[in-house]
């Protein structure tokens, strides 16, 4: 038995996450809990493969990080006033 909560991805009992099921989650996963598991990619920063049929199909970035390497990369070009 798989779940999904907002802490993070949860296998019934016995059954151990490797790193990278912990960062997975299957498309039928994202339709059934969409907020929980967006709130997971914001709150932990951590990216997500989106896999369908066992194969990954995209990747769930938290927007912080990328307007935070945008900032940086425009102070890097001087783009100062």
């Amino acid at each position: 038995m798989t779940g999904t909560t907002a802490l993070g991805t949860y296998r019934g009992m016995g059954e151990a996450l490797t790193t990278a099921e912990a960062n997975e989650v299957t498309s039928s996963e994202l339709g059934a809990h969409p907020g929980e598991i967006l709130d997971r990619v914001r709150y932990s920063r951590t990216c997500l493969t989106v896999t369908r049929n066992g194969r990954p199909v995209a990747m769930l970035v938290p927007i912080q990080d990328q307007l935070e390497r945008a900032a940086e990369q425009n102070q890097g070009q001087g783009h100062g006033r």
